[in-house]
């Protein structure tokens, strides 16, 4: 028997190359797909759970590696290493005094003096002299190419700042409202080293709204009144906040709210009374839910220093965390800041 081979038909050779047409298309369409999803990847640095291996914070999700770039910059910054101008970023911290620690430890870090750039209040000593008070101090400092500054305000709201704001944080050359300190005097203030205003915005209010709840009774029935007298009225003034400060400073590159670390609760903390964790911790969450509902990033500093305010090497003065934890919270910043600006993670 003879076996007759046949070709294939015509129609038969135009379906088979329609596809592997449609199979090759298909295959482009993902691969295309997979670029621009790696591409669209984007790490929230300031808000991934992490953990301490000594003294280095290092977060769970290994696709967001913290990359130390505080470090690699310090390193270049003393070896005097030219820094590219396309490169060169500024960050405003608005907030109290755990930025100005920031400051102050970076600054002490490149062996420098403190920079203050704003007016200062001033108490007369019984000698007659006029020092400083540490309440409200605005400096500033650079590290490799970045320019740091920190501005005070006290509280997230423009409400009666009753006598904790006007005798302990008054400054007569400042406004003393906070929609003015943020919108009027930090402009004019960082114009001469921010002329265009902030690359990163953070914005962060907290411990004296805590202390307000105090001052004016509610810490007497805490469980009454703090949802309705505190978290509430707290939740909606960030959030106008929030607004009045993109408004202000409208050409930053991205905007982050960071949290409040809690306070140690042993004799450490002279502000224990009027700065109770639990509402320390409220406020946190009302600061958490209004950086999700206006789209900024978050720096949760809290969740950072979790588990650690009543060891005295983390948080000395039960209140303000150690040098070697704001390091690790600059390097979060930065990471934050080379993300937004699309920039290359130095090298040491």
């Amino acid at each position: 028997m003879t076996l007759v081979s046949r070709k294939p038909t015509t129609r038969a050779c135009l379906a088979a190359r329609f596809l592997r047409l449609a199979l090759c298309v298909s295959l482009s369409f993902l691969a295309q797909s997979a670029v621009k999803t790696k591409k669209a990847r984007k790490c929230e640095f300031g808000q991934e759970p992490g953990f301490w291996n000594v003294d280095k914070y290092v977060l769970f999700n290994e696709t967001c590696t913290l990359q130390p770039i505080l470090r690699a910059i310090l390193a270049a910054q003393r070896k005097q290493a030219s820094v590219p101008t396309s490169q060169k970023a500024r960050v405003l911290s608005i907030g109290d005094s755990i930025d100005r620690k920031l400051i102050s430890v970076l600054t002490e870090e490149v062996g420098q003096e403190m920079e203050y750039y704003a007016p200062m209040k001033y108490k007369t000593l019984p000698s007659g002299r006029q020092k400083p008070e540490q309440t409200g101090k605005d400096a500033r400092v650079t590290v490799g190419p970045v320019e740091f500054a920190n501005f005070f305000i006290f509280g997230a709201g423009d409400a009666n700042y009753f006598s904790l704001f006007s005798e302990a944080a008054a400054i007569p050359a400042l406004h003393n409202t906070t929609t003015e300190r943020v919108c009027v005097d930090a402009p004019l203030y960082t114009k001469s080293f921010m002329p265009q205003g902030p690359d990163m915005l953070i914005l962060a209010s907290n411990f004296w709204d805590v202390a307000r709840w105090w001052e004016q009774g509610y810490a007497l029935s805490p469980e009454e009144n703090l949802r309705e007298q505190i978290v509430d009225r707290y939740l909606s003034d960030v959030e106008r906040l929030m607004d009045n400060a993109k408004k202000c400073f409208p050409g930053a590159s991205v905007y982050c709210w960071r949290t409040h670390p809690n306070l140690a609760t042993d004799n450490r903390n002279k502000h224990y009374a009027s700065k109770r964790p639990h509402v320390v911790a409220a406020l946190n969450q009302a600061g958490r839910e209004a950086a999700s509902r206006k789209g900024w990033c978050l720096l949760d500093f809290d969740q950072m220093v979790e588990g650690h305010a009543n060891e005295r090497l983390w948080v000395p003065d039960g209140l303000h965390p150690g040098g070697f934890v704001m390091m690790q919270y600059a390097n979060v910043v930065l990471n934050t800041l080379y993300q937004a600006k699309q920039w290359e993670v130095p090298r040491d």
